[in-house]
């Protein structure tokens, strides 16, 4: 039996450990996030109206407009609207809310992008038992804490596994031709 020639052989083990080195990093990116926590919790009872309404998914997400909304008891805006993702924790989203709210039933709505591109959302809700206190203005420090920008994201490893793969498929077919 004739053996193939070793450039093919090369060929085809680079072709093998492109596809294998891609689908390893493809297997988070093709699942969608999901919610793992909040702060408050869903169904939680609080002393007080919090400071801010965070959570926390299994993987990191893309925040886009107004990723986390929070309502008050008479169904006011009780977020600040500057929600985005932790630049210290890209699977968090975290939202301030004003100062002052009133005791009662609160409902939080939040809708992200997971890493392969599709959005999920949801709602829950907690209740505060006292009314927060006011505090004195907050002076604006520039950009809103929390915002995130465009990046690479999880999927950089897919696209340059497929570069690769595409570059060793060109490679087959002018080995070929030659």
């Amino acid at each position: 039996m004739r053996r193939p020639p070793r450039r093919a052989t090369q060929l085809a083990a680079l072709v093998a450990a492109s596809a294998l080195w891609a689908l390893s990093f493809g297997g988070p990116a093709l699942a969608h996030a999901g919610l793992e926590g909040a702060s408050p919790e869903d169904d939680e009872t609080v002393p007080r109206p919090p400071q801010e309404v965070r959570l926390t998914f299994n993987e990191p997400v893309r925040a886009e407009f107004e990723p986390v909304e929070v309502y008050a008891p008479g169904g006011e805006r009780a977020d600040t609207g500057d929600a985005g993702v932790d630049p210290d924790d890209p699977a968090v989203v975290a939202v301030a809310l004003k100062d002052g709210l009133p005791a009662g039933d609160y409902r939080v709505e939040w809708r992200v992008t997971s890493a392969d591109g599709d959005p999920i959302d949801g709602e829950y809700r907690f209740t505060a038992q006292e009314a927060g206190e006011a505090a004195p203005p907050r002076q604006a420090d520039g950009q809103a804490a929390g915002a995130s920008g465009p990046g690479a994201g999880p999927l950089a490893p897919l696209i340059g596994g497929a570069v690769v793969v595409a570059l060793a498929a060109g490679a087959a077919v002018y080995t070929r031709r030659r």
